[in-house]
């Protein structure tokens, strides 16, 4: 399956803030999945994301009208492609072998305006004394321990700008650069349980978590989906709303509860009544939601494309492949809560079936880690990269579209 030499892979990942409110998204981006993607020279492929951001895209609503770092190359700080100085943050790798090459360059263009960033910032680098003048500062919390990671936090405390955490897995390690003093924060911790040992579900969770349950019974029947909707008044009224929206309403409006489950299925009912209740959590951020629906309707077009028989399965895959971040509990655990098929219960806990695959697939997509082996289940499927670069850009509008639906009062 030959790869376009005009295509362009990039993912978004949030930057978020102490209130784990997104600040900036960061775009990674590659020519092409895997070992390909490394023989295309980096600065062909910040041209063609660039090119291609401002005239395929909106990006105002891509960006969701937040700033962007972009990884910028050497080569491209001589003569850099013009873009909107306001929006985008050009980073530069502070431990690359050619850093100390980048600091003429870089300085010209701090000086005429452009905001950078020093990503992988460390004090010895050659770039660390220009990098102070900078807005940002990156510290990868992998590469550095604990007590080293705090001493660079402390020799920067007359530093004016904003220093960003990357690479964070879990809760435990926000919370560590959060204390140390980090002022922004990137990775996949809130995807992740915090969990307490020996705590108990608080009683808003159990609720959500009976419902998910009652739903996703096979004996639960439209008589009582309607009763379980009429004791939550809010529910039913966010079901209601949504189910008449513009991206979700065919033909004539829908009046009743009574009458969404007798036009659209108890099936499709079920999927977006665990979909509303997962958003009602409203103590946990919204972008953990976004992403729930963003993996929900990545894998259910994928599905599609791949003809897999149960695409309404993907989506509750993906939907529920969160519920650890949700109720900060182990999916094991949760999964011995609710009714689920064994086809989604060996989706969402080994991983070991076609559905578990397509999943995986869906997540490393989500955080731009494109290996070439992953591929091989489109290529066997005859589904082009093009394909699944749209899916993932669809999928995206769509779980910005639908939580603004669903949060909006």
């Amino acid at each position: 399956m030959p790869n376009s030499p005009q295509q362009v892979y990039f993912a978004r990942q949030p930057v978020f803030d102490t209130s784990l409110d997104i600040f900036a998204w960061d775009l990674s981006y590659r020519a092409g999945p895997g070992d390909r993607a490394m023989r295309v020279e980096p600065e062909r492929a910040t041209a063609r994301l660039l090119v291609h951001l401002f005239s395929d895209f909106d990006l105002p609503a891509l960006l969701e009208r937040k700033q962007a770092f972009v990884r910028f190359p050497p080569a491209l700080l001589h003569d850099p492609p013009d873009f909107n100085r306001d929006r985008f943050i050009m980073e530069l790798d502070g431990s690359a072998a050619h850093a100390a090459e980048m600091a003429e360059p870089a300085l010209r263009l701090w000086a005429s305006g452009y905001r950078l960033c020093i990503d992988n910032y460390h004090p010895d680098s050659p770039l660390a004394e220009l990098g102070l003048k900078f807005p940002f500062l990156r510290l990868n919390v992998k590469s550095l321990d604990h007590t080293e990671f705090r001493d660079i936090i402390g020799s920067l405390r007359g530093y004016f700008g904003k220093i960003v955490a990357e690479r964070i897995e879990t809760p435990e390690e926000f919370a560590f650069c959060r204390d140390a003093g980090a002022h922004l924060f990137q990775g996949s911790f809130l995807c992740e349980p915090k969990i307490e040992s020996g705590a108990h579900l608080p009683e808003s969770k159990l609720v959500v978590m009976r419902l998910l349950d009652r739903v996703r019974d096979d004996e639960c029947s439209i008589d009582e989906a309607v009763d379980l909707l009429a004791r939550d008044p809010k529910l039913g009224y966010r079901l209601l709303r949504l189910v008449n929206s513009a991206q979700f309403r065919r033909g004539a409006e829908i009046r009743s509860i009574q009458h969404a489950l007798t036009i659209l299925g108890l099936e499709n009912l079920r999927t977006w009544i665990a979909m509303i209740a997962l958003c009602n959590l409203s103590e946990k951020p919204a972008y953990l939601q976004v992403t729930a629906l963003f993996r929900a309707r990545m894998c259910q077009q994928l599905g599609v494309r791949l003809g897999y028989p149960d695409p309404d399965l993907l989506f509750t895959a993906g939907l529920f492949s969160l519920l650890p971040g949700f109720f900060d509990r182990p999916m094991a655990e949760l999964l011995d809560l609710i009714h689920v098929s064994p086809t989604l219960r060996t989706a969402l806990s080994s991983g070991d079936n076609e559905e578990g695959r397509l999943l995986r697939f869906v997540t490393a997509y989500e955080s731009a880690s494109w290996e070439e082996d992953a591929w091989q289940l489109f290529a066997d499927g005859n589904v082009r990269h093009e394909e699944i670069g749209a899916a993932y850009l669809e999928a995206t509008k769509w779980s910005i579209q639908t939580l603004r639906e669903l949060l909006r009062d």
